[in-house]
């Protein structure tokens, strides 16, 4: 959702936290990275993508929460944090519902 002018080069994804990069979706793979450390821990693994997405879930119920009591937020800023919402929960309900099975070759 970002305006091209604010992309420089596509070499400004790689740098940590760029200028452009909008302080929300910056605290949010912050958040999501730190909560993903768990998959290196064998017997938390298989449930690391969705304790991330459900931390992440939170932070924009509460962001949600501040804009709307927020009297000065736009529409606009409603309807951003609201899609924004229903995006996460639907990733979440999505990894709830992953069933995981092993890759077989294809058939002749």
């Amino acid at each position: 959702m970002l305006p091209p002018e604010r992309i420089g080069h596509f070499s400004d994804y790689e740098r940590p936290q760029p200028g452009w990069l909008d302080p929300l979706a910056a605290e949010l793979a912050d958040l999501a990275d730190s909560q993903l450390r768990w998959t290196l821990d064998l017997p938390h693994r298989d449930s690391a993508l969705l304790q991330s997405l459900e931390a992440v879930l939170e932070r924009i119920r509460r962001e949600e929460e501040m804009v709307l009591e927020n009297r000065a937020s736009s529409e606009a800023q409603i309807r951003r944090v609201r899609r924004l919402h229903d995006q996460a929960r639907l990733a979440v309900e999505r990894v709830k519902n992953v069933r995981f099975s092993p890759i077989s070759p294809p058939r002749p």
